[in-house]
């Protein structure tokens, strides 16, 4: 992880990944992360910049990842 990164975007130890990472780890879109990320049922960080990409923690995405199965 590069120094500019950890510190603009402070994570947890987990590893940061892209939305698209997150919609390919949880079998959903890109868009289903987002929405899930502006609904806060999933937290992320917003990168600087006028497309503001996300970069999310790993772990909250398995954990939310867990919580869908479980519930469907």
């Amino acid at each position: 992880m590069s120094c500019l990164r950890s510190k603009t975007l402070p994570m947890t130890s987990s590893e940061p990944i892209t939305a698209q990472e997150a919609a390919a780890l949880l079998g959903i879109t890109r868009r289903g992360v987002t929405e899930a990320i502006r609904s806060g049922r999933l937290q992320a960080r917003k990168l600087p910049g006028r497309t503001g990409s996300y970069l999310l923690d790993l772990e909250e995405v398995r954990k939310f990842g867990d919580l869908r199965k479980a519930s469907a």
